[in-house]
C-alpha cells in the first residue's frame, strides 16, 4: 500500500463555499487534498486550479453523495489504497432549509437530516477504522452558531447542527484512547451558493448578503484549528458573543430572536 509524502485530507462538500476553499487552503500548506462531492464537472476544474499551485502535489477527486453509504465506503477504501492514509476529514457537506416548522414538508426535513446528519454518520465510521490502526487522525465537523442558538425559520437546520454537536461531543471520549481528535467548527452566516437554494424568505436573506464572510476566512480558521489541535473553533465575533449570550442571558435573546421572526415573517409575505 503506498503511503502519501505528506497528510491527506479528505474532503466532502468539496465543490463549492467552504469545502472549496478548505481544499486550497489545505493544499497550499502542503496537504494532499481529496475532494468528495456530487458535482464531477467542478471537482475537476477545482483539481486543475490546485495543480495550478502546486504541480507536484496529489489532489484526487471522487464524484458521489454521502448518503449513499455504500460510495462512500468505497470512495474512502479507494482513497487509502491510493495515499496509504487519511489524517483528516473534513464532513462539510451539508444543506439548508429556509421554512417556519408549521407548514414544513416533512421530507424536505427528512432530506435535509439524511444530508445534514446521516452524511457525517457514513463518513465519520468509514475512517474511524482507518484512524485507529494510524493511532492519530482529526475529524471536523462543520456545524454553525446556529447550532448553538436556534432560530426562526430554521428549525429543521437547527435541528440537524445541534444533533451533530451532541454526536461530537459523545464520539469524542470514545475515540480518544485511539488518538483520534473531534474538532467542531460553527462559521457564522459565510458567502457561499448556500442560501441560493432556499426560496422562503428570499428578500430577507438577500438583504442579510452584506453580513456574510468570506469563505476564505473560515477555510483559513478550519486550518488553524487542525494545525493547532483545538477542541472547536466558532468563527466571527458575532458568533463568539450569541453564543455567549445565549448562554448568560437567554430570555433577552429570546426576545432579539423574536424581532427577527416578525421582520422575516414581514418579508416572507412580500
Amino acid at each position: 500500500m503506498p503511503i502519501s509524502n505528506s497528510r491527506v485530507v479528505f474532503i466532502t462538500g468539496a465543490s463549492a463555499g467552504i469545502g472549496k476553499a478548505c481544499a486550497h487552503e489545505f493544499y497550499r500548506h502542503g496537504y494532499s487534498v481529496v475532494l468528495f462531492s456530487r458535482r464531477k464537472d467542478r471537482l475537476e476544474s477545482i483539481i486543475n486550479d490546485l495543480k495550478q499551485i502546486r504541480p507536484e502535489g496529489e489532489a484526487l477527486a471522487f464524484p458521489g453523495d454521502v448518503t449513499d453509504r455504500i460510495r462512500v465506503f468505497e470512495v474512502i477504501r479507494e482513497t487509502l489504497e491510493r495515499l496509504g492514509q487519511i489524517d483528516v476529514l473534513i464532513n462539510n457537506a451539508g444543506a439548508g432549509l429556509n421554512s417556519f416548522f408549521e407548514t414544513m414538508d416533512p421530507k424536505d426535513f427528512q432530506d435535509l437530516f439524511n444530508l445534514n446528519v446521516m452524511g457525517i454518520f457514513h463518513c465519520t465510521q468509514a475512517v474511524i477504522p482507518i484512524m485507529k490502526q494510524q493511532r492519530s487522525g482529526q475529524i471536523v465537523n462543520v456545524t454553525s452558531v446556529i447550532g448553538k442558538r436556534g432560530v426562526p425559520s430554521r428549525s429543521a437546520y437547527c435541528m440537524s447542527k445541534f444533533a451533530v454537536e451532541g454526536f461530537s461531543e459523545s464520539i469524542r471520549s470514545e475515540l480518544e484512547p485511539y488518538g483520534i481528535e473531534i474538532i467542531v467548527a460553527r462559521p457564522a452566516r459565510t458567502d457561499t451558493e448556500f442560501f441560493d437554494t432556499e426560496t422562503k424568505g428570499k428578500k430577507f436573506l438577500e438583504s442579510m448578503r452584506a453580513y456574510r464572510m468570506p469563505v476564505e476566512k473560515v477555510s483559513q480558521e478550519i486550518y488553524k484549528a487542525v494545525s493547532r489541535h483545538k477542541r472547536d473553533v466558532t468563527i466571527s465575533f458575532g458568533g463568539k458573543f450569541l453564543v455567549f449570550i445565549s448562554t448568560v442571558a437567554p430570555k433577552l435573546v429570546d426576545q432579539i430572536v423574536a424581532r427577527i421572526f416578525r421582520k422575516l415573517k414581514k418579508h416572507e409575505k412580500r
